[in-house]
């Protein structure tokens, strides 16, 4: 299935992914490799539900692999960052360890003696294409829709992420109509479905790739395919804890986002409740229930702010062609005969009456003049903003429940 280009309001879609979470549901998902659980989610459940229910457990010599494998990293990504002057290369940590953790389980037999979990068999060369079973498309069409919002939100998170860092743009419908592209010519060959790799996209920039070459050199390395498929049996034995220790370390950057909480709660605390609500919706709850919550909880929000804006009158400050408030500069000063009336929101059905009595409270007007015309709306502001809070609140409270069937 593809996705196509919709013309979505970058607006809402930019700005909510400005506070989704990913690296948070990416650690919940990588847990399982952590302490040698493997997790098989019911209808309703979440990763997180999961873990802390089999968090008893724990495999041991999974968690000391990735107990091992942490420190080694933290510690020498830390002395790579410290002395990054006088060191002419970094220090290739992720490659030292992979290349231990594979001789010490292949030498020790962790998979056979202590039941590790590793890679396992790694298959050689490409599929052939085919069309997609038809047949399929019905009972696989919801999840498709999850897994593509899903996929485009993380795309455009982790763009907006980097862009911010290395000083470029993000156009959020270009993004996805190369997901809908992508994900079409994949369906032939039966590939995943296509999206940003938060894991590999973290590790490249840590390496330094910055642009378009470091694909380039990509494409090259998949000349040499068979000579490099040949070498997948020499990695069989990597424990996955291994694997999942080098994913976690390279998220630092990542959770480095919660220092914006101090900046938010100066700036705006309204969008400091939705980073809070979206981290805790995606943490809670599965990255695609997590995300559909935060974005009825984003839209009501922007509901909520369209029912309350700011509503002034603007003057003109002589000798200038600068209109300001009158109410907060003094220099501002009304033109006779012209009232300026300034909403903060756009006027729409439900904010038109708080618009009406605002605009008639400010400027001066007689019985004669006024001329409202008939009240034909069909539901009030609140009564619509009252429903929109009900059916969040029955969202939450539905999935709550769902974790404690006793209580039903």
């Amino acid at each position: 299935l593809s996705e196509f280009h919709i013309g979505l309001n970058k607006n809402v879609s930019v700005k909510l992914n400005e506070f989704v979470n990913p690296q948070f549901g990416l650690v919940t998902s990588k847990c399982s490799h952590y302490i040698g659980l493997l997790i098989m989610l019911n209808n309703g459940s979440s990763v997180s539900h999961m873990l802390g229910r089999l968090l008893p457990q724990t495999h041991i010599a999974t968690l000391l692999i990735s107990l091992v494998a942490l420190t080694a990293l933290i510690i020498v990504k830390e002395i790579n960052s410290c002395y990054s002057r006088r060191l002419l290369l970094p220090v290739p940590i992720e490659l030292m360890v992979i290349i231990a953790g594979t001789l010490v389980s292949h030498y020790a037999d962790l998979r056979a003696v202590n039941g590790v979990d590793v890679v396992g068999e790694i298959p050689s060369g490409l599929v052939p294409p085919r069309v997609p079973e038809v047949g399929f498309f019905s009972s696989v069409v919801g999840d498709a829709f999850a897994v593509a919002v899903v996929g485009y939100a993380i795309n455009i998170s982790l763009g907006k992420t980097f862009a911010l860092k290395h000083g470029y743009k993000v156009d959020s419908n270009q993004e996805l109509v190369a997901l809908g592209l992508s994900n079409t010519i994949g369906g032939f060959f039966q590939c995943y479905s296509v999206t940003s790799s938060m894991s590999r996209s973290l590790v490249q920039e840590s390496t330094g790739g910055k642009t378009q070459v470091i694909f380039h050199q990509a494409q090259i390395y998949t000349g040499f395919q068979k000579f490099v498929l040949k070498l997948g049996p020499l990695f069989e034995q990597l424990p996955t804890a291994v694997l999942s220790s080098i994913v976690f370390v390279n998220l630092k950057g990542m959770f480095m986002q919660c220092q914006d909480i101090p900046a938010l709660w100066r700036s705006s605390r309204v969008d400091l409740l939705v980073w809070l609500v979206t981290f805790l919706c995606t943490v809670l709850l599965n990255l695609d229930l997590g995300l559909a919550a935060s974005i009825t909880f984003t839209l009501l929000t922007v509901i909520c702010r369209t029912q309350r804006p700011r509503y002034s009158l603007l003057g003109r400050v002589p000798d200038t062609e600068l209109y300001l408030e009158t109410e907060s500069y003094k220099e501002a000063k009304a033109i006779p005969g012209i009232t300026i009336f300034r909403s903060s929101a756009m006027i729409y059905y439900a904010n038109a009456e708080l618009y009406q009595e605002a605009l008639l409270k400010k400027v001066p007007h007689t019985t004669d003049e006024l001329h409202t015309g008939s009240k034909t709306t069909a539901f009030s502001s609140s009564f619509f903003l009252s429903f929109l809070l009900s059916f969040f609140l029955s969202f939450f409270l539905s999935f709550f429940l769902s974790f404690f069937p006793e209580w039903n």
